[in-house]
């Protein structure tokens, strides 16, 4: 069907446009960083020349498009959740450290860590922690437990909820009233005031990534973390019981 567009996104077409769209003859773009509204723009029919944020070929040659801006206002974005309605049977997905059912999604993106081994914000995110308001993100939680009553869990997949220790506050406070469970990705670096909020609120368990015990590895890693300051934590997070679930890398 040569009236089919076919194109890619993600982390490997974003830093590898060239060879991405060269790579066969059947495709005609790929999409660079965040690609939300790039998207979209394809989808409602406009030229490809005139989408910012994406390479289409032309007689053959790449042709790269002006660069799509961040998004800096994260609330214009629609919530996933409503697409899970439409397209996602819950029960069907199991994780080994979250209750189940569960149910996923971002309430921001980017990450300030500088983790010489992870993808996203390398490629994709950022390094700026952008999220939506509390107001946006609670709305949403509001919404999904009233539309799937079989979720036990909550978990914010954003790289590092704790990133940004205000909000995470303020959200943990809001979200304590919904009654829900939830849990985060987190740094081994969280105060235990804000420890204590989160678990107050209910807050479950953390996904931190440790990586090692050695601090040369972390160092060479630039992991941006002291031991001394994540076996704090971890005693803290024990003390308030808070589950953790580590990840190391091996």
């Amino acid at each position: 069907n040569k009236n089919l567009v076919i194109g890619f996104c993600g982390p490997h077409v974003a830093i590898n446009p060239d060879h991405s769209i060269l790579a066969s003859d059947a495709i005609d773009f790929v999409a660079g960083n965040e690609f939300d509204f790039t998207i979209k723009e394809i989808a409602e029919g406009n030229a490809l020349e005139n989408i910012d944020g994406l390479t289409y070929k032309k007689n053959g040659r790449p042709v790269h498009n002006k660069p799509r801006s961040m998004i800096e206002n994260m609330d214009i974005l629609p919530w996933v959740t409503k697409v899970y309605k439409d397209h996602l049977v819950t029960t069907d997905y199991y994780n080994g450290y979250m209750l189940h059912p569960y149910m996923s999604f971002y309430t921001g993106r980017g990450c300030k860590s500088r983790c010489s081994f992870c993808l996203w914000p390398q490629t994709i995110s950022g390094h700026n922690y952008r999220t939506r308001s509390v107001k946006n993100i609670v709305a949403e939680v509001l919404w999904a437990k009233d539309n799937f009553p079989e979720i036990k869990e909550f978990f914010f997949d954003d790289d590092t909820l704790t990133d940004n220790i205000p909000h995470v506050e303020a959200l943990a406070q809001e979200i304590g009233k919904l009654g829900i469970t939830w849990s985060c990705n987190a740094k081994a670096n969280v105060p235990y005031e804000t420890l204590k909020i989160m678990k107050d609120n209910g807050l479950r368990l953390l996904l931190v990534g440790y990586e090692s015990g050695n601090q040369k590895i972390l160092v060479n890693i630039k992991k941006g973390i002291r031991l001394d300051i994540a076996r704090q934590f971890t005693r803290d997070c024990h003390k308030l019981g808070i589950l953790i679930h580590g990840t190391f890398i091996v």
